[in-house]
C-alpha cells in the first residue's frame, strides 16, 4: 500500500471532519488549549501542545481526504498527458523524458 493510500485509509477511518482547535457550541468554538474536537463534540485530541492541537486540527479527515483527491486527480491528469504525447516524443526521440519525471514525481509523492 502506498503511502497515499495509508493516509487516505486512516483518514476514512477515523473520526470524520472538520475537527476544530477548541470546544463547539452553538456554532461557535470555545477556547481549550490543547484539545481537538469534531463538530460533533466527540473529543479528537486532549492535553496536546497547542501548536499541534492547531494542526491536528487543520488536518482532519475532509481536508486529508481532499488534498488525496487531488492529488490522484492531479496522478490521473498526468498519466493521460504522457499517454497522448507519447508517439510525439518517440518521433522525437525522446519517448522516455516523460516517462523519466513521472517516475521521479512518484517515488517523492507515492
Amino acid at each position: 500500500m502506498t503511502p497515499l493510500a495509508k493516509l487516505k485509509a486512516a483518514a476514512l477511518a477515523a473520526t470524520p471532519g472538520p475537527w476544530v482547535n477548541g470546544y463547539p457550541n452553538a456554532g461557535t468554538v470555545h477556547p481549550t488549549p490543547g484539545e481537538v474536537w469534531s463538530e460533533e463534540k466527540d473529543c479528537i485530541a486532549s492535553d496536546v501542545d497547542p501548536g499541534n492541537a492547531a494542526y491536528i486540527a487543520s488536518a482532519s479527515p475532509d481536508v486529508v481526504l481532499a488534498l488525496v483527491a487531488s492529488v490522484e486527480d492531479l496522478q490521473e491528469a498526468l498519466e493521460h498527458i504522457i499517454e497522448g504525447t507519447h508517439s510525439i516524443n518517440k518521433m522525437a526521440g525522446i519517448e522516455n523524458v516523460a516517462r523519466n519525471a513521472l517516475t521521479r514525481h512518484s517515488e517523492r509523492f507515492p
